[in-house]
């Protein structure tokens, strides 16, 4: 955690300094309680004095009065001192503290952007919620903790030793009563502030939480259309605004302590004048003013936090252990090295096997096949038999374990995966929309597109008329994943997306299915309009759907076990033919 505090050393420093300043004039506050008792309450012989030890400075005073006027008032300069130095260095900590959360929080979501997107599958949503809100809040919270109390008590316990070297007798400290009804008035105030922005930052995390869940979820769709950044700068944009809101909260919590602490040293500066006087007048006597509580005593507190720090610094410890695993997870290759990716010829697989982390039984064996540019490929077999997987072999989503695919020739490792997945849109069975108007939704198959374009893409994909007919029409918000659309229509959303970026291979993952017979039929003929003209390849199990295609490819154990138009298949492959039986059924 060192190199999170490092940016921040001046800042530290000046909290440090306050600290310093706060632990000094708390152990001066107690140590004008000495002369007053010495002068005022049990009036000794000799010249009116207050010395401060160590440094030896001395005062001089020729009667009572001066003498009481002048304590008086320097019970209400050490009381504010006090209180500037503990908002001071309450406030910088939290805004270190806050700045090292935001740092964390970033750093982990563009980790989600950069990991292997096996991994990221692999982990459950919760846990990078978790990691992400909770533990980082852990991390915070014992940091600014831990760097406070390892510093500023030491510093209070330290001058508190040395005063109480000096003070023999007990010191004492009254009671004031005067201040309340003004602390009730501002614990009141404050409440009403810090509701206020409590409320403020709820909203905030859980829209930070929206977007985290959402992205996560959507990883595919962000990583196939190129908008990590804009995810990026999203997710930062709604961290800033939470850091907004918390540091209000740091900001009224910081300043409500002090001034109350500042009200109750002008109490005690009251008391203490006005007590004081009448002791000199010989109202009361010194006995009304009651017990003041003694240096020693005041020790008892920071010692109390000190030996409490251990169950902070262990949450702290373990918060740490999970975010900065997730953090050091290899990243995926990165997007923008290597060359350009063209298509002009074909893409080809060579002895191309995958398997899964944490399992032995690869998902593809061997595979081999040819797509030239302009083909309309489809991919069958029984479900869990890795066509999906091998279509997210080609943007590399996933890398082979085995094997190469090329592109033109050019091996895939040698392309640039951001310029790889330019020239690819997808369409898949779980579409992912975001919470976000319609109009944003398809404008993310390419972003500072027009909404001249935008429409011209939902006719093709024929949503124009139902949007027409939502509320707001383009700048509806359709819920979280889409959930205020139906099945069609959010597939008529993603095929529009896709139209929008115009790329010249399409992937569809069983773009047709659960879905009823009449949105199949809409569904099916923007899917043809969307594959026309481009390089295709289709996973689905309607034969309607793959029965047109140039070529089909029949998967079975992890194999091609069978290659050809639908015809050519049906006259001798058994496998092929069952599956289009028990389509027929």
């Amino acid at each position: 955690m060192l190199a999170y505090l490092r940016p921040h050393r001046a800042l530290l420093g000046i909290a440090i300094g306050c600290m310093g300043l706060y632990a000094v004039f708390h152990a001066l506050s107690i140590l004008l309680m000495k002369p007053i008792l010495d002068n005022i309450f049990f009036t000794t012989a000799g010249p009116l004095t207050f010395t401060i030890p160590y440094v030896n400075w001395s005062f001089g005073f020729p009667d009572r009065m001066k003498f009481l006027a002048f304590v008086s008032a320097a019970i209400v300069l050490t009381y504010f001192t006090k209180s500037i130095s503990s908002f001071g260095q309450e406030y910088l900590m939290t805004w270190v503290g806050m700045r090292i959360l935001q740092r964390l929080r970033n750093q982990l979501f563009e980790k989600y952007t950069r990991m292997p997107l096996e991994f990221l599958e692999g982990e459950r949503a919760g846990k990078l919620l978790s990691v992400s809100l909770n533990d980082v809040g852990l991390v915070y919270s014992s940091t600014v903790r831990l760097v406070t109390d390892v510093i500023l008590q030491p510093f209070v316990i330290l001058f508190l030793v040395l005063l109480a070297l000096t003070l023999v007798p007990p010191v004492l400290s009254v009671a004031s009563f005067v201040v309340l009804p003004f602390i009730a008035g501002l614990i009141t105030y404050f409440g009403r502030k810090m509701k206020r922005a409590t409320t403020g930052a709820q909203v905030k995390i859980e829209d930070l939480t929206q977007v985290l869940s959402e992205k996560v979820a959507g990883m595919k769709i962000v990583r196939i259309f190129g908008q990590e950044e804009t995810e990026r700068a999203k997710f930062e944009r709604e961290s800033e605004g939470y850091f907004h809101w918390s540091m209000k909260q740091a900001k009224i919590s910081s300043l409500s302590g002090p001034l109350m602490v500042f009200l109750g040293g002008l109490g005690v500066s009251v008391a203490v004048y006005y007590g004081g006087y009448l002791v000199v007048t010989q109202a009361i006597t010194t006995g009304s003013f009651g017990a003041f509580v003694t240096a020693v005593i005041s020790i008892y507190r920071p010692i109390k936090s000190l030996t409490n720090l251990n169950n902070s610094y262990q949450q702290g410890a373990a918060a740490a252990e999970r975010i900065f695993a997730f953090l050091d997870v290899p990243d995926a290759p990165d997007p923008d090295v290597g060359q350009p990716a063209r298509f002009e010829r074909e893409m080809s697989f060579h002895q191309v096997q995958f398997t899964y982390n944490g399992t032995e039984a690869p998902v593809l064996k061997n595979v081999d096949l040819s797509i030239r540019k302009g083909e309309h490929v489809a991919f069958v077999g029984v479900s869990g038999i890795g066509k999906t997987t091998l279509l997210m072999l080609i943007p590399r989503l996933l890398e082979p374990t085995g094997g190469e695919i090329r592109l033109d020739g050019v091996p895939l490792p040698e392309i640039s995966p951001r310029t790889l997945r330019r020239l690819m849109a997808a369409v898949v069975q779980e579409v992912v929309l975001f919470n976000d108007t319609v109009g944003a939704n398809i404008q993310y198959g390419r972003p500072g597109a027009g909404m001249a374009e935008v429409e011209a893409a939902a006719r093709a994909a024929d949503a124009h008329e139902f949007i027409q007919a939502l509320p707001q029409k383009y700048e509806t918000v359709i819920g979280d994943r889409g959930s205020k659309l139906s099945g069609g229509q959010r597939q008529r959303i993603a095929i529009a997306r896709a139209f929008l970026k115009n790329a010249p291979i399409l992937i569809l993952d069983e773009a047709t299915s659960n879905l009823d017979s009449e949105s199949e039929r809409e569904v099916q003929n923007a899917v043809e309009r969307l594959a026309s003209g481009r390089t295709t390849l289709v996973v689905a199990h309607r034969l309607s759907t793959i029965r047109r295609c140039d070529r089909i490819y029949v998967l079975r154990d992890g194999r091609i076990l069978d290659a050809g138009a639908h015809e050519e298949l049906m006259s001798r492959c058994e496998a092929y033919r069952t599956t289009v039986s028990l389509q027929s059924l």
